[in-house]
């Protein structure tokens, strides 16, 4: 959520900047934090599978590896924009995820923060 809304977020803000040097961290850092979930549910330990969880899941592993500098240095940087666009359909796929396995409070609260997000990312685009 960090790294998705520090995209929306204006760039003159100190906060927006400092989490902006360390975004690909970041995402490194939740893909790890989520893996535990998403193959605790895959195998079965956890319950059932949501094939728009597993989706998002899938399509985060690329974006991932990308993230490392190591590897982020070696690919020309409008490829790597290009696959970054992929998580976008991750946002969407998660969205989707959630309001499938969520109860009633949490879709209101997923639903605003969605609206939030996609309301500001058109914003702040348009005055480009």
């Amino acid at each position: 959520v960090v790294v998705m809304f520090v995209g929306v977020l204006p760039n003159k803000w100190t906060l927006s900047r400092n989490i902006k040097k360390n975004r690909g961290t970041y995402s490194i850092l939740g893909f790890i934090l989520i893996s535990p979930h998403a193959i605790l549910r895959v195998f079965g330990v956890l319950g059932s599978v949501n094939i728009f969880g597993i989706a998002a899941y899938v399509i985060m592993i690329p974006l991932t590896i990308i993230s490392f500098r190591v590897i982020r240095k070696e690919i020309d940087p409008k490829d790597w924009f290009m696959i970054q666009k992929a998580a976008y359909v991750i946002y969407g796929l998660l969205f989707i995820h959630l309001i499938v396995v969520a109860g009633y409070p949490d879709k209101i609260v997923y639903a605003v923060l969605l609206t939030l997000y996609v309301n500001n990312k058109l914003i702040k685009e348009f005055r480009k």
